[in-house]
């Protein structure tokens, strides 16, 4: 059963072996019903010619592309540009979806490429001229502002030396007895003698710093150097703390005291507090000072570093960081161009809309089918080898097309591709190829869905010896022919060697035969 399951099968994949079979049985009927008879026997002259190997299949007509259209986004349709049927180029806009938001985007991020682009050429051309000269006007008036604040410090200095040289010697004058001696000593007894000795010391110590501090301001005026200026600041502002420090102790002492009456004390301390205030309103417009000067030197210094980067001209690091940050807002503008790309459904290629199911005004979900388009002239066959048959099928072998459609026309192609994967249909193991019509095709012709008679050529040799299948004996042995010996004028058996075999019943001899040589036409196997 499994050897007759086997035959069938081969039958239904070899109808022209069947007929050949049969031919075969009949001439070998033929010859035994007629051995006793002895009719004329035709002669056939070898002789040589072309032979081919072919497979029959049918296929289809199918366009090389086909696509299914669909949105990646939810959206509502704004505009449906096209209708079933119609013909489109590559990148026409078949369906698009609302865009306003990411347009409104896109704009202000060209926007934003154009500053960075301008800021680059700025940075790239380097400081006009007169932007150079702007910043060393504006250097020349922070140095002359600076210039102004040391010229006060003479009148700030010699405001606080005064205010000092009267708290400590004028307001503190009825504290003390010998206040411009070395044994200086208070007026009033105090109860705690060591605060006594504190108060008494520090009333001689400010004389000889009042009278060192004087000494100092008499060798500044304006125009001595910034330096020197800031050192008279410091020593001032040390100064009026000595004397602050001295006003204080001078308060303890009176409220400590043991021997003022009340109004006295009331008056002494009244004079102290003047002499506190005037010593640290003082000190205010010294640390004024300090911090004026201070700040408009960070000015001036701050300008002189822009004016000196003006005349160098633009960094290399400058320049590429810069650069960087117009790439950045180039990559904003395509990121949004992208997503507005997505809200357009375009043709992938030239061809013809086959569905397209949108209506302006509509909601679409992602991944929905919109639209199906085929390729408008580039068609090709698709069909099914068995495999018996996909041994000799191979890439690039010409192919003979005729279409039911079109019965007279035939057309040629060639194998462009063979699947590696089986396909099973019925049961039966086959393998998808697929032909591409010759570039003279009349595409006018092609349409999609169209049935095609395919002739695929296997293999082919031209030049050969090649005979019928019926004149050959096969037997266990080999193969044979019988041969008519010219001389004898009498049949031989001689062996051959076959090569290629033809689908129209001419098979390739190899060795054993020559061109002219007369072989009997009937041919049938013996054992």
């Amino acid at each position: 059963m499994k050897k007759i399951s086997h035959l069938l099968r081969w039958a239904r994949q070899r109808p022209w072996k069947i007929s050949i079979a049969v031919l075969l049985l009949l001439a070998g009927g033929y010859f035994i019903f007629n051995s006793n008879q002895t009719p004329e026997t035709e002669l056939i002259t070898v002789k040589k010619g072309v032979i081919r190997e072919t497979v029959n299949i049918t296929g289809v007509v199918k366009p090389v592309q086909d696509v299914n259209l669909a949105f990646e986004k939810t959206g509502k349709i704004t505009a449906v540009n096209f209708e079933t049927g119609d013909q489109v180029s590559a990148g026409n806009v078949i369906v698009s979806l609302d865009t306003q938001e990411l347009q409104a985007s896109l704009l202000e991020a060209e926007g934003n490429i154009e500053n960075q682009l301008a800021r680059l050429s700025e940075l790239r051309r380097g400081a006009r001229p007169e932007e150079i000269q702007a910043k060393e006007a504006e250097l020349n008036k922070a140095n002359q502002d600076l210039t102004n604040y040391y010229q006060s410090v003479t009148d700030v200095v010699s405001d606080a030396f005064i205010k000092a040289d009267d708290a400590a010697r004028k307001q503190l004058n009825p504290l003390y007895t010998n206040d411009e001696e070395l044994n200086v000593q208070l007026t009033f007894t105090v109860s705690d003698s060591q605060l006594k000795l504190n108060a008494e010391q520090k009333r001689m110590a400010a004389t000889l710093a009042l009278n060192a501090w004087s000494d100092s301001l008499s060798s500044i005026s304006t125009l001595s150097e910034t330096a020197k200026l800031d050192q008279t600041l410091i020593e001032a502002q040390e100064y009026l703390l000595q004397i602050r420090d001295l006003l204080a102790v001078a308060m303890q002492a009176v409220t400590n005291n043991i021997s003022l009456s009340s109004d006295t004390s009331d008056t002494y301390k009244a004079s102290i507090t003047t002499g506190r205030t005037n010593i640290n309103t003082a000190l205010s417009s010294i640390n004024s000072q300090i911090q004026s000067l201070a700040s408009q030197k960070f000015v001036v210094k701050k300008i002189e570093n822009e004016l000196a980067l003006l005349k160098a001209g633009t960094s290399a690091e400058e320049i590429q960081g810069q650069e960087a940050v117009v790439k950045q807002a180039r990559a904003k503008a395509q990121g949004i161009r992208a997503q507005i790309e997505k809200l357009l459904l375009r043709a992938p290629f030239t061809g013809t809309i086959t569905f397209l199911e949108a209506s302006r005004g509509e909601i679409v979900s992602p991944n929905t089918i919109i639209a199906s388009v085929i390729s408008q002239s580039k068609m090709e066959i698709e069909a099914n080898v068995p495999e018996v048959d996909i041994g000799v099928v191979a890439i690039e072998r010409p192919v003979l097309i005729t279409l039911d459609a079109y019965p007279e026309e035939t057309l040629n192609g060639k194998v462009v591709s063979i699947e590696p994967a089986e396909t099973i249909i019925d049961g039966v193991t086959n393998f998808k190829i697929k032909i591409a019509f010759d570039a003279n095709t009349n595409r006018e012709l092609l349409k999609s869905g169209l049935t095609a008679n395919l002739e695929i050529i296997a293999r082919e040799k031209g030049d050969v010896l090649i005979v019928p299948q019926y004149a050959l004996l096969e037997k266990d042995s080999g193969t044979f022919v019988r041969r008519l010996n010219p001389l004898t004028e009498e049949f031989e058996e001689v062996e051959v060697t076959l090569g290629l075999r033809g689908e129209d019943g001419m098979v390739e001899v190899t060795s054993g035969l020559s061109a002219g040589d007369n072989i009997a036409n009937i041919g049938i196997r013996t054992n």
